[in-house]
Order: structure tokens, then sequence, then C-alpha cells
């Protein structure tokens, strides 16, 4: 029996004939050689005319975001734009922990996605994000696609790039200069205060230098007590994200300027004599700012110790001082800096001397003198004198003895002896 029925199937397919294949007929195949001339195999294992046959995958023309960057909430808007209709709807996978991304045809060729960027702790990330997808038409031919750099995620608030203040210490008068910059570019010009002991911070303004991300402050300071200052920054950035009050550096208000006190020095002063100086400071200056000078002539104050008070300045007197024979007042000025530049002074007159004195004749009395008369001898100097003439030297010979009177007339007198000329020794 089953010797027959095989015999039989045999014999069957041999007494089919061999019949023209209709051109609308479909063969399945698995390759192009399986078809017919004139065909080729598609995607989905049918002979098609070769005319017909479409082989191209779909490609992407064009991808765009509405927006560069955005942050925890931004609203991304995806437009894509294919170069022939397909089969279904593409889905983004993009490069973040996050589930792909439904797309909605927006005319045959375009198609329209929106992302809702999540926080760091559900799948953001901070830098560029891209995606990928794939394309596939009616005729099963597909293409894989990916984008990179298609948006950026920024979850971080601006931080100072640079940042200072100056000067550290602020003189009288002079305004605190303050410099900074952000790390990227900013949605608005950055805040700034200026904080000063337990007051109310005051706001300042912010100038921006150019198109950088530089910005500056001048802060007048005065009217204010000395103490310390502080400048603080808050910035936001392009996508929204704002820092918080960031320091940017701090000063000190110093406005007291060193006081010049007992300043001592001589009246007059000769040729060949050493000008001795000495004054007091009520703070500490600056080694190389400290001026001590009769004039424009510098006074040597040797190893200068900024830690004591009493300071000691000298000068020996070589003549250069001013013209020979003559007297000419000059100021004594003495001059020093603090560590914040503020200056103090004082200063006194000083007559450099230089013409030595003369007398001018006054008659004696008596004019006229016997032995054992006692001769009375006014002189007449021409500027005042130091010290009493100590004697007077007559002719001939014989010491004179002299006592102050009123200055500037000394008296001398000699007995016994006429005084017929007199020159003080």
């Amino acid at each position: 029996m089953r010797t027959r029925h095989a015999f039989f199937i045999v014999l069957l397919h041999a007494c089919v004939p061999s019949l023209p294949i209709p051109e609308e007929a479909h063969l399945g195949c698995r390759r192009d050689s399986d078809c017919p001339e004139g065909r080729l195999c598609d995607k989905a294992g049918v002979c098609e005319m070769a005319a017909t046959l479409d082989r191209a995958p779909p490609l992407l023309r064009s991808a765009r975001s509405d927006r560069a960057a955005g942050r925890e909430g931004s609203v991304f808007r995806i437009a894509l734009e294919v170069s022939e209709l397909l089969a279904r709807t593409p889905a983004l996978a993009l490069d973040l922990d996050v589930p792909a991304l439904a797309c909605a045809a927006d005319g045959e060729l375009h198609f329209t996605c929106e992302f809702t960027a999540p926080g760091p702790s559900a799948g953001g990330r901070d830098g560029a994000v891209g995606f990928s997808t794939e394309l596939v038409d009616p005729s099963g031919n597909s293409s894989p696609v990916y984008l990179p750099d298609l948006f950026v995620l920024d979850y971080r608030p601006p931080v100072l790039a640079a940042k200072r203040v100056e000067p550290a210490l602020v003189p009288a008068g002079r305004p605190l200069q303050v410099l900074f910059a952000g790390s990227e570019d900013l949605s608005a010009e950055p805040e700034a205060r200026l904080r000063f002991g337990d007051a109310e911070p005051e706001t300042l303004a912010v100038e921006r230098e150019g198109t950088t991300r530089n910005y500056r402050a001048l802060v007048p300071l005065d009217g204010r007590p000395d103490g310390r200052v502080a400048v603080e920054a808050r910035m936001t950035d392009a996508v929204g994200n704002a820092s918080e009050w960031l320091s940017v550096g701090e000063a000190v208000l110093d406005t007291a300027a060193p006081e010049v006190r007992a300043l001592s020095a001589p009246e007059r002063i000769g040729k060949g004599v050493v000008l001795a100086v000495s004054f007091e400071l009520d703070q500490e200056v600056n080694d190389d700012s400290l001026r001590v000078a009769v004039g424009p002539f510098p006074l040597d104050c040797g190893a200068f110790d900024a830690s004591q008070a009493f300071h000691r300045c000298t000068r020996a007197m070589t003549g250069d001082e001013a013209a020979d024979v003559s007297e000419t007042p000059l100021i004594l000025l003495v001059r020093a800096a603090d560590a914040a530049g503020n200056e103090g002074s004082a200063s006194v007159g000083v007559l450099v001397d230089f013409r030595p004195p003369a007398l001018v004749p006054v008659p004696a009395r008596p004019a006229r003198a016997r032995i054992g008369d006692t001769v009375v001898l006014r002189l007449r100097p021409t500027e005042p004198l130091a010290s009493t003439p100590a004697s007077l030297v007559a002719q001939p010979g014989g010491a004179v003895s002299c006592r102050s009177q009123a200055r500037p007339t000394p008296t001398c007198a000699r007995s016994p002896g006429a005084i017929r000329r007199a020159s003080r020794r």
C-alpha cells in the first residue's frame, strides 16, 4: 500500500506540464538567482520586476532642535526630514538613560519629536546629547542613523573663572576696583554687592568689558569708617542656572594717615655743622616711604625701624645748600606713608646761614681816658650771636673782659689802658 502511494506521487509530478509564468505572478525567493530573468529578489523575499524594485534605503535629510541648550525642565522640539515615505514613524533613542522618544508625523516626509529634559537623578547629564534611530521604507529598506550633538544639557550654575579686588588696602580718596569673569556666557548682567560689617549689603553697578565674559565695578568708599569690606557676585547662565552669592574678594579701608609728631630741628644752621632732626610717628609706615629733606637736600635717617616711634635723621651741611655768604630760609619736610598709601607730613623752617656776623663800630665811653680809667665799649653785631664774646684784644695787647647786656649789644671793659681798636676772637 505504501509503495503504490509513493509511486503515484512521483508519477503525478512527472505529468505536470511546464507552463509559462505570468508576469504578475509573485514567486518566492532568497536571492536574485532564484528569480527568472528580468526580476530581482526584494526585501520581502518576492521576485519583483527589476525596473520597479526599490532597493534604496531612506535617508535623513535634516534634524534640528529649536534650542541649542537647556536645563532640567527645558522643552526641546526636534524636527526631522526624511528622503521618502516611511513604513513607520521613527522613534529616537537619545544618548541618555531615558526611554526612546516617540515622534509624530508632520506631513509625509516630516516628523516632530518633543523632549522635556529630566534632572540628573532621572537620567539627565551635562554635555552634548545626540540620538540614534532606524528609518524603514514600505519596501523594507532600512538605514540606521546616528546624529551626535543635537543639543546640550547644562545643569551646573556658572562659577567665577577669575576674580580680583584691588587695592587690598584702600587709602582715603581712592575707589575700590572689582574685577571678575564668568565661566560661561550669561543670560543677563551679573549682580554684585558690597558687604560692610553688619550693615545691609549695597548693590554695585557692574559693567561688562566689551563682548568678553569680564566684568568690573568701581566702588567709592569716601565717608565710610575704616574696616573690612567684602564683594560678592551672583550670575545666571544662558539656560537659567543661577549661582549662589560667590565671594569676589575682600579689602580693608584704611584712611588714617600717619601723623608726624614732635618735629625738632634748629632754627639756624651753618656751613660744616651737622643738621640733626628728630620726630615721632604714630603708626608704622613703609620703609621706603620716609622722606626727610631740607629744601631739596635729603637727610640720612640710617637704618629705618618702622616699629619704632622715635626717629632721628642728620645731614652735614656742605655749603651746597645755599649761596655762600648768605642767609637762605629753607623748609625742613618730613613725609611718610602707611601700607595703604595714606601720606602724612610735617615741616618747620630752617635758616641756612652761611654769612659770618660782623660788628658795627660804636664810640667808646669816655672818648678819652687816662691810665687807670675804665673804658666801656659797646659792640653792635649785624645779627644775633649765639654767645657773648669771651674777650677782646686791645692794642697794644691785653685782654678785655665782656659781659652780656641787652642783646645784641654786649659790653666790654678794660682797666687800666686805653683801647684803640677791638676785634672779636
